[in-house]
């Protein structure tokens, strides 16, 4: 799972800089906090693996894993406010503000 993790941040990396204009300091604060949080959840799940079981934290953790994606998406498709929608009904070849 560790290694998807990385994969995954490394996939995202160019995008993610890309899109909030982020320079090469940005992007690796961007990294250094998200292995900072990966680090705090694993350090968690090993301590609910050694008091509920391996097996059913793993269990859980997959569960979880697997269902947040699909709520993030839809979560981010509506917007929270009446401006939210405005960036995306600038043309293609617009300059960002």
């Amino acid at each position: 799972m560790v290694i998807l993790d990385v994969t995954i941040i490394n996939v995202a990396v160019p995008v993610v800089g890309r899109e909030l204009s982020a320079s090469l300091t940005g992007i690796h604060w961007i990294t250094g906090g998200y292995t900072l949080v990966l680090a705090g959840f694993l350090m968690t799940a090993g301590a609910l693996g050694d008091r509920l079981g391996n097996r059913r934290v793993f269990c859980w953790g997959v569960v979880v894993f697997t269902l947040a994606p699909p709520r993030a998406r839809s979560r981010a498709a509506e917007p929270t406010s009446p401006t939210a929608g405005m960036a995306s009904a600038q043309p293609p070849n617009s300059p960002r503000r």
